[in-house]
């Protein structure tokens, strides 16, 4: 119910202003409506009278032909008559605004006034809010040294605490350091096994790399020396054909030839038997060395088997090993954990003597605090409310500078128009001495017509002057009634504006309790963070000491798994040598087929020589000679092929004596690698066992340790999460409250805004409607010269003419011209003198419709004016509102 009652009183200020300015509208549109009826009446009567002078004129012209020099005359003294009221209208309308004006310089000056009054009223005000100030800040200084007093025991306390909290963190860290240089002596001892060997085993496959570089260089040697024997057969073939072409006509001359052949194929069978004895004797050498070999390596291969499933047996059982280890590891930490907890449990009776101290100690800073934010608050309003004012004094200032600036431009239009004025007095004068001559000479004329037509047109200028008085005087009323309003709307602003503030009194009430519930939420909520970060603080430690020993188990078990991999890379080193050794026994196998197709295409050379021999032997007679330089030749060349394939044979045996020997070191090799396998895997076992040792016994000391710890924690967290469940809840309806309070606020403002906007926008209206009324007022003038300057021009043409003419008369009304010419035909003729000049009067019919048009033009300019008028009324009236709601918004 309170907050409704709230609502409404914050609310009724704003519903009241509308309704006063929808009031005020109403009135302003009847008062309008009516100006706007007297107005249309107004124009109406100005009709009746111009058409009335229109009758007038055309009876005038109606007359004789003996009347035409006076009612030429009299025509003419009425279109003076009326130029003259014409100005006289314009005078009046003039002196009308200026009026006006001067009114509104009143008004401003008013206005100049009150905001001086305010003015000296924010000085006082000032002052006295400094006062005030003074006496805040001895009651600041006096507060202040009372919160050092107090700042300084809390130190003192909080030094004692500190020095407990860092004994405690003293024995932990000790505790911690001892276990870190275990950890870093188990770690350095792993780090030079593994280290040792590495070293081995990059020494063995330096030794492995060695021997397969010279395996490589023996096979590059052997492909060297087949190619080379490729190429000697080929040339020892081209020379036997070249031979044999060239001696085949001697050895069929010479009878020895047969004896020759025999000898000849005797020596090649020797060969060929001794060739082939080698051969068979090489290809059985190297099918036992290829036997040995398949033996060797199939032994090797079952022996690595069995050592991979003894490896992997192994493996399992240290598997095992190692989840019992942990299995036992965490019951050691269970047993620790709870032991923890017990020698907490104890910490937390001993500190809940300094907990109390502490409590007692943070309440009373908690009350100086507050008491100290409250003061701060109370200057801080003070210092707001210094500023509001100092800004209510620059928008005052700012106000009297433009209400200064409006009255020198109004000074400034007001000079102009006196120039304008006195211009218009002057052409005034010259056309008054203008028609003083053309009086002079129309009095001559006719003196009892003149005076019949000035009684006539004076009693028609009384009653428009009788006219414009009564609307002048109905004017003025309504505009006394207007100020009346309007001062009795400035009291029932003035009342609203005390209301308003009282609201505000009570909104900054409710903000100065509102804060104080947000600082009390604010403390709250850091002491549930410091009781949170602490036990942040004891979970990552925990979990720190966790991560240790666990980082030190995966270690170990990495250093395993890298001793694993190491023996695969051997391994898979040992596959490669094999794979090498398979590709030199192929190598060998792919020479000894070579060697027997060579041997084959030599057999099959020696039949197609036979064959050729077969056919010479009808020439033996004349091939004795050449067949004895073959011989020779041929022995030698088989001399060296002999010793070709000797050495051949040589390099074989030699190749495989030196890959027996390299696969004896490889296997040597295996060997000591396995050894050193199995002595570093008995090490690494034997430092996981200690590790593990060390680590269950400071995995037990921190479980104990963390168990006791979080069950205090775990208490102390009930009690504050309790304790703040009730402050949440409380600061929930806190929130609820201040949310209403604010929501009222923001429709308050957005209501205040609106109309900011809106005044502020009649304000730029109003600003700009003067502009257009000045505007439109130096248009008049300068329009309303150069009209008198054309008049001036017309009267000066006329002048002339009757100068020039001064017998002529203006022609009758065209309506009876035929009975006037029958009456007097002497002066209708053409050849008299009297005769009536039509051009004549049809300019001046123009010129009357002319002054008619310029009437019908002054009577709207008038309606212009009297709606200028009336938006000026509304325009002022908007100022004094927007001025009304400004001073309130700064207030």
């Amino acid at each position: 119910m309170e907050g409704v009652k709230d609502s409404r009183s914050l609310q009724s200020p704003g519903a009241r202003s509308e309704a006063l300015a929808v009031v005020g509208e109403l009135h302003l549109q009847q008062e309008l409506a009516k100006s706007s009826s007297e107005l249309d009446a107004v124009r109406t009567a100005w009709a009746s009278f111009g058409q009335s002078l229109q009758r007038q004129l055309q009876g005038f012209l109606s007359l004789d032909a003996s009347q035409v020099g006076s009612g030429v005359l009299k025509a003419r003294q009425l279109v003076q008559g009326l130029a003259e009221l014409q100005r006289d209208e314009e005078s009046s309308d003039f002196l009308r605004s200026l009026e006006e004006s001067q009114r509104r310089c009143e008004s401003v000056n008013r206005e100049m006034v009150r905001q001086v009054q305010k003015h000296e009223e924010l000085v006082r005000a000032l002052a006295a809010l400094k006062d005030t100030n003074r006496r805040l800040v001895e009651q600041i200084r006096i507060q202040s040294d009372e919160i050092e007093t107090i700042s300084q025991q809390k130190a003192t306390d909080e030094q004692r605490l500190l020095l407990a909290n860092s004994r405690h963190d003293q024995d932990f860290s000790s505790s911690r350091l001892e276990a870190s240089r275990q950890m870093a002596a188990a770690r350095d001892i792993a780090l030079r096994r593994k280290e040792r060997t590495r070293e081995q085993m990059q020494e063995a496959l330096r030794q492995w790399s060695a021997h397969a570089q010279m395996q490589f260089q023996a096979v590059a040697a052997i492909s060297d020396e087949q190619s080379q024997l490729r190429r000697e057969l080929t040339a020892f073939q081209a020379d036997v054909k070249v031979l044999v072409g060239s001696g085949l006509d001697r050895l069929l001359s010479h009878g020895h030839f047969q004896k020759v052949i025999c000898l000849g194929q005797q020596q090649r069978n020797r060969f060929a038997q001794s060739t082939h004895a080698q051969a068979a004797k090489s290809k059985q050498d190297a099918k036992e060395t290829v036997e040995s070999l398949t033996t060797e390596i199939r032994v090797e291969k079952e022996q690595r088997t069995q050592e991979s499933l003894n490896f992997s047996y192994e493996q399992d059982r240290y598997m095992s090993r190692t989840a019992q280890l942990q299995a036992s590891l965490a019951r050691d930490l269970s047993s620790l954990a709870s032991q923890l907890q017990a020698w907490e449990r104890k910490k937390a009776a001993d500190h809940q003597a300094w907990k109390e101290e502490e409590d007692q100690l943070l309440r009373q800073c908690e009350e100086a605090s507050q008491k100290k934010q409250q003061k701060e608050e109370d200057t801080m309003r003070i210092q707001a409310k210094q500023e509001e004012m100092q800004k209510q004094m620059g928008l005052a200032e700012e106000s009297l500078q433009d209400v200064r600036k409006e009255i020198q431009q109004l000074k400034s239009q007001f000079q102009q128009s006196d120039a304008a004025l006195f211009a218009a007095r002057s052409s005034t004068q010259h056309l008054n001495q203008q028609i003083v001559q053309m009086e002079e000479v129309l009095k001559r004329a006719s003196k009892a017509e003149m005076d019949t037509l000035l009684q006539d047109a004076e009693r028609h200028a009384g009653k428009l002057a009788q006219l414009r008085t009564l609307e002048a005087e109905a004017i003025r009323q309504h505009l006394q009634d207007l100020e009346m309003k309007v001062r009795e709307e400035e009291q029932v602003l003035q009342s609203i504006d005390g209301e308003v503030g009282k609201e505000v009194q009570n909104c900054d009430g409710l903000t100065g309790e509102i804060s104080q519930v947000r600082t009390q939420v604010d403390d709250l909520q850091d002491q549930r963070r410091s009781l949170e970060d602490r036990l942040a603080d004891a979970r990552r430690e925990g979990l720190l000491e966790q991560t240790k020993m666990q980082v030190a188990c995966d270690q170990i078990s990495l250093d395993i798994a890298d001793l694993e991999w190491q023996i695969c890379r051997l391994e898979e080193k040992m596959e490669v040598l094999q794979r090498l050794a398979a590709d030199a026994e192929v190598r060998v196998a792919t020479r000894q087929s070579l060697g027997q197709n060579e041997l084959r295409a030599a057999q099959e050379e020696l039949q197609a020589l036979k064959r050729r021999v077969s056919r010479t032997a009808e020439l033996q007679s004349q091939v004795k000679a050449e067949a004895n330089t073959g011989k020779q030749q041929t022995a030698a060349q088989e001399l060296d092929l002999q010793k070709r394939l000797e050495t051949v044979d040589a390099k074989k045996g030699e190749d495989l004596k030196a890959l027996k020997l390299q696969l004896v070191h490889e296997e040597e090799a295996v060997k000591k690698a396995q050894k050193d396998l199995q002595q570093a895997t008995g090490e690494g076992s034997e430092q996981l066992k200690r590790a593990q040792e060390q680590g269950r016994a400071k995995l037990r000391a921190a479980q104990e340790a963390k168990l006791t710890a979080e069950d205090t924690r775990r208490a102390e967290l009930k009690l504050n999460s309790d304790a703040l469940a009730a402050q949440q809840r409380h600061m929930q309806n806190l929130e609820q409250k201040t949310g209403t309070l604010r929501q009222r606020l923001l429709q308050n403002e957005q209501h205040l805004g609106w109309l900011h906007q809106q005044l502020q926008l009649e304000e730029t209206k109003a600003t700009t409607q003067m502009k257009v009324e000045v505007g439109a007022l130096d248009s008049s003038i300068h329009k309303a010269m150069g009209e008198e300057a054309t008049l001036t021009k017309q009267l000066e043409e006329v002048v002339r003419k009757k100068e020039e003419h001064p017998l002529l008369t203006q022609a009758p009304f065209p309506a009876e011209p035929v009975a006037l010419a029958a009456q007097e035909p002497s002066f209708c003729s053409p050849e008299s003198p009297w005769r009536p000049s039509w051009s004549e009067n049809a300019a001046d019919l123009a010129n009357f419709n002319l002054l008619q048009n310029k009437l019908e033009g002054h009577i709207a300019r008038l309606q212009r004016h009297t709606e200028e008028l009336r938006n000026s009324l509304e325009g002022a009236q908007r100022t004094r509102e927007a001025q009304y709601f400004g001073h309130l918004w700064t207030g």
